[in-house]
């Protein structure tokens, strides 16, 4: 195997750790918006109380009195997730940008266009999905 192939073969290995790492980060961060794609009782995406509260309605005919206890554990906890996120971005944005750093280390000229576009691609789509995710939609 040349010495090209095996770098190509470490990058695609690499890329798809990271693509793992940061699917078990975000899906732990970020909950899906489709019912049938997360288990019942998870919180929506952020800010979305009232959604999880109809849910609960929903499926387990709340009285009055108990819709209002839930209400007030979604928004107590909606907050400390809020913190909890907060603190923990920053350091997974340092551990993404320390991995693609010694990534690109490894990389010939050419590459490093490619791996830069890959990246800035990825980035965008990220931007676009937290855009989305703080709307609501």
């Amino acid at each position: 195997m040349g010495k090209s192939k095996i770098v190509n073969v470490i990058l695609a290995v690499v890329i798809l750790v990271i693509g793992i790492a940061c699917g078990i980060i975000l899906s732990r961060a970020q909950f899906f918006r489709r019912e049938g794609h997360r288990p019942f009782g998870y919180m929506p995406e952020r800010g979305n109380v009232d959604g999880m509260l109809q849910k609960f309605c929903k499926h387990l005919n709340l009285t009055a009195e108990q819709k209002e206890k839930i209400k007030v554990i979604l928004e107590e906890q909606k907050k400390e997730m809020d913190k909890v996120l907060k603190d923990v971005h920053p350091k997974i944005e340092a551990q993404m940008d320390a991995i693609r750093g010694k990534i690109r280390n490894i990389l010939d000229d050419k590459q490093k266009v490619e791996y830069d576009k890959m990246i800035e691609k990825f980035e965008k789509r990220e931007k676009k999905h937290d855009e989305k995710m703080e709307k609501g939609n």
